[in-house]
């Protein structure tokens, strides 16, 4: 077929074509999720939960999701998707297949969700996952081994004094949709020029450029500086990027072997000079090659099922390496101290990097040596950067040797407030008296702004000494800080303090009187009941939550009752928590609870009425 050569106004307009179709990706990439969390938070009902914080959100997760059966969307949405994936390439149709793969990496957008709760939001798409995290929430790190050279790039970058934390990804982005643009513009011109096969400009580095676009662009997207990360649960997306990659190059290679079916000899000397991907030495090329080889004795793909043993090897391999190098297999290997050389090049590193997450990396290597890295570690608490002292601090914490407690008493005096709060909690991890005094100091003295987390440290030493400064602060320091030392005093465990809870609670009207409740529930004194009847009269909605909480331990019939009297509270997330403590009385006084919760099965708020619902029907079962 003759070749058409076009005019500046056709290469002009589809120049516009690829760029408007590129800024309509970037656009559904980075704005779009944003407003459909926004619509959906706004139009649907989730509950206010922190998934995975504890017992009871995992069962109220589970009751939400029971109500709206959402299991069964989620696993029927998954086998909606598999069926594609597998019939588009079982059939040959790439766009059936991508569309499957697409959809499986779809759920990653559910990062930028603003809420806690796994499912909340555009989360919702997490649905399609639902089986994977039905069996647990760390199967989604079995493609973690893809994060490894992002890491490496930012600990190289950081060695050269390159700190690129948080702008990377949106660069790796950048570079995805700038290489997907050109191997779009390059595809229109060469259909419309009358080209058989496309072989110039971005097409003589990769034979398959808007894939590798996509797959790059993904990549970026899926370290994305997300919204909801770390909320009790970090849910991984590293296993749906590598199947969806994998997918993505089943898909290709399907291409071209369908492209060589029809012996168009045009494009077998263009596989010839071209790479896949993107360009690799000749010996890489064939080193990647090793399954077609071992098991079909060929360098050549025919059938589709050479490549489908292809993808599954190397899939397999993807997530054993993820899951060994994750932490989730462990192999009963012994530790491998570092040498000199190598904890000073880890201490360095540290030093010179503004990443918190190659930092905690390397603290985590040197941590392994054991005390042999000591003397490292605590080189780094005077280091520069507060953030770097801190995480030192924590880990030093985590290393029970005696010999960082003096240093680490030097922090409580360190510029930085989160340092000086960081090294109070870990003289309270390690144990033992000898910071009691340097705590003590630190609790009383105003200036620093060290007063709760002095005084949780002297609630872990299990020292007389540190009861006088606690009551001190008890009586006499703002709220605040007289609830830090009332929870101090209640580990601690000394019933020689529960005269003074008992004055608190008494004389000081700002008292602060959950704390106190606490203390003395752990005292066994019976007078918690009064402090957190008390606290219901709070006007702070999560101060009356932790009241009713606090009485539902006690499960007395008058604590019942003060319970009872929350129901009406004008405060839904109050009126929640008082139907959820309920159900700790319901098994004791289950009449009195059923005829408190009947007149709820109306509430304006869907979790009342959820846990309503749950709670009359497990009286009425029993």
């Amino acid at each position: 077929m003759k070749e058409k050569n076009l005019s500046w106004k056709p290469a002009a307009l589809l120049t516009l074509m690829a760029l408007v179709f590129t800024i309509a990706l970037t656009f559904s990439a980075l704005e779009f999720p944003g407003l459909a969390d926004s619509f959906i938070h706004g139009s649907m009902e989730f509950p206010a939960l922190a998934t995975g914080q504890d017992a009871e959100t995992g069962y109220k997760t589970r009751l939400y999701m029971e109500h709206y059966h959402l299991r069964e969307i989620g696993y029927t949405a998954l086998a909606i998707t598999l069926l594609l994936i597998i019939i588009g390439l079982a059939r040959s149709r790439k766009k059936m297949a991508s569309a499957g793969a697409v959809l499986l990496f779809l759920p990653v957008f559910g990062q930028f969700a603003a809420t806690m709760f796994f499912l909340g939001g555009l989360a919702f798409l997490r649905l399609l996952w639902l089986p994977f995290l039905d069996l647990s929430f760390d199967i989604m790190k079995l493609g973690d081994i893809a994060l490894i050279p992002y890491r490496e790039l930012l600990n190289l970058l950081s060695g050269i004094g390159i700190h690129l934390h948080g702008t990377l990804p949106m660069i790796i982005t950048g570079i995805g949709l700038f290489i997907f643009l050109l191997g779009t513009l390059a595809w229109f011109f060469a259909r419309s020029g009358g080209r058989e096969v496309v072989d110039f400009w971005v097409y003589r580095f990769s034979r398959h450029p808007q894939y590798l676009g996509w797959m790059i662009w993904s990549y970026g997207i899926l370290l994305l500086p997300a919204n909801n990360q770390r909320r009790y649960f970090e849910i991984s997306n590293s296993l749906p990027w590598v199947l969806t990659t994998m997918i993505i190059i089943c898909v290709a290679l399907h291409e071209e072997l369908k492209m060589r079916e029809t012996g168009k000899e045009a494009y077998a000397r263009f596989q010839r000079r071209t790479s896949f991907l993107f360009p690799l030495p000749a010996c890489v090329t064939r080193l990647f090659k090793w399954p077609l080889r071992l098991f079909f004795r060929k360098n050549q793909f025919e059938r589709k099922r050479e490549i489908l043993v292809f993808i599954l090897i190397y899939t397999g391999l993807f997530m054993g390496l993820s899951a060994w190098t994750s932490g989730m297999l462990s192999v009963p290997t012994s530790v491998k101290t570092l040498t000199e050389e190598k904890m000073k090049d880890r201490t360095a590193i540290i030093r010179a990097t503004r990443s918190r997450l190659v930092i905690r990396d390397e603290l985590r290597k040197l941590s392994l040596s054991g005390r042999n890295a000591i003397p490292h570690l605590l080189s780094l608490l005077n280091a520069p950067d507060p953030i770097v002292r801190w995480y030192t601090i924590d880990t030093l914490g985590e290393s029970g040797a005696r010999e960082v407690i003096q240093p680490l008493m030097q922090r409580l005096h360190d510029a930085n407030r989160w340092v000086r709060n960081a090294a109070a909690g870990a003289l309270g991890r390690l144990g033992g008296s000898d910071a009691v005094p340097a705590l003590v100091e630190a609790l009383v003295d105003p200036q620093r702004k060290m007063t709760k987390s002095s005084a949780r440290a002297l609630g872990m030493l299990d020292d007389r000494d540190a009861l006088p400064p606690l009551i001190r602060v008890l009586l006499h320091f703002p709220s605040d800080s007289a609830g830090a030392a009332a929870e101090a005093l209640g580990d601690l465990g000394f019933r020689e303090s529960i005269p003074s809870l008992h004055q608190c609670l008494d004389e000081r009207a700002d008292c602060p009187f959950n704390s106190v409740g606490s203390a003395l529930l752990k005292l066994r004194d019976k007078r918690a009941i009064d402090a957190f009847a008390a606290g219901l009269n709070d006007p702070r909605w999560w101060q009356r939550q932790a009241a009713l909480r606090g009485l539902a331990e006690i499960r007395s019939a008058p604590a019942l009752e003060k319970t009872i009297t929350m129901l009406q509270d004008s405060d839904p997330r109050v009126r929640r928590s008082a139907v959820w403590c309920l159900r700790q009385f319901s098994g004791l006084h289950p009449a009195r609870t059923h005829e408190a919760l009947t007149p709820l099965r109306g509430d304006p708020d869907f979790e009342v009425r959820l846990y309503v619902r749950d709670i009359l029907r497990s009286i009425h079962d029993h």
